[in-house]
C-alpha cells in the first residue's frame, strides 16, 4: 500500500508467516521472506524444513571434525611455467569424517552461520604454520576480509606468525570486497601483517 506524507509517497510492503504457533508462524516467515512471497502458510513439506535439517547436519559433522581432529588441510602445488619447479603451496581447508573427505562446498556457509568457521580457520592456521616452519616452501592461506577486522581473530592469527616464525614465507590470499576493502581497521591490520613480511595477494581476482 503506498501512503502519502506531504510530497512523498511511502510505499509498505508486508510479509505473512502463518502457523498453529510461534514456531511454525516463524518457519514460515522465513520461507516467505526467502521466496519473496507475501503470505505463506505453514505445511509440514516446506523446502526449508529441509534447509534447517541439512543444516543440523552438517553442524553435527562439523563439531565432531573439530573435536576429532578432522579439519585437515589439503595442498595444491603452484608450479613455475618455465622451470617446472613448486615455487609454493595453496592451502586448502578440508574435512574428514566417515572416511570421506569434504570440501568448504558442503560446509562453508553453514559453518558461518553457526559461528563454527572461526574454529575452523585457527585450527588450519596452527597446522598449516607448523607444517611449512619445518619445510623449505612458501605457502598461502585463505582470509576474508571480514576475519581480518576481527581482533580476537587478527591477534590469534599474529601470534601463530610470530610463534612459528613463518611471515616470510606466508602469503594471506583475500577475497575480494570493494565495501569492506575501505575499512580503515582492515588497512590498519594488512599493514601490520605487511610490517611482518607476509605477502597479501587478491584471490577471485
Amino acid at each position: 500500500k503506498t501512503f502519502k506524507v506531504k510530497n512523498d509517497e511511502v510505499k509498505i510492503n508486508i510479509t505473512v508467516g502463518i502457523g498453529k504457533n510461534l514456531i511454525e508462524a516463524d518457519i514460515a516467515l522465513k520461507y516467505a521472506k526467502k521466496r519473496k512471497k507475501p503470505i505463506i502458510v505453514y505445511n509440514p513439506n516446506l523446502p526449508i524444513l529441509k534447509e534447517f535439517e541439512n543444516n543440523l547436519k552438517w553442524k553435527k559433522i562439523i563439531d565432531e571434525a573439530i573435536k576429532n581432529n578432522g579439519v585437515v588441510p589439503f595442498v595444491q602445488a603452484i608450479i613455475d611455467n618455465k622451470t617446472r619447479a613448486i615455487k609454493k603451496y595453496e592451502c586448502l581447508m578440508r574435512l574428514k569424517h566417515n572416511g570421506k573427505i569434504y570440501t568448504p562446498y558442503f560446509f562453508l556457509e553453514i559453518a558461518k552461520k553457526t559461528y563454527q568457521y572461526e574454529t575452523l580457520q585457527k585450527i588450519m592456521i596452527e597446522k598449516c604454520f607448523k607444517k611449512f616452519s619445518n619445510l623449505p616452501y612458501d605457502f598461502s592461506i585463505n582470509l576474508s576480509l571480514s576475519e581480518l577486522k576481527n581482533e580476537n581473530f587478527f591477534q590469534y592469527l599474529v601470534k601463530q606468525i610470530n610463534k612459528y616464525n613463518i611471515a616470510n614465507k606466508l602469503t594471506v590470499e583475500i577475497l575480494e570486497d570493494e565495501e569492506l576493502m575501505q575499512d580503515e581497521k582492515i588497512k590498519e591490520n594488512l599493514k601490520i601483517l605487511s610490517d611482518l613480511g607476509v605477502k597479501i595477494a587478491i584471490d577471485d581476482f
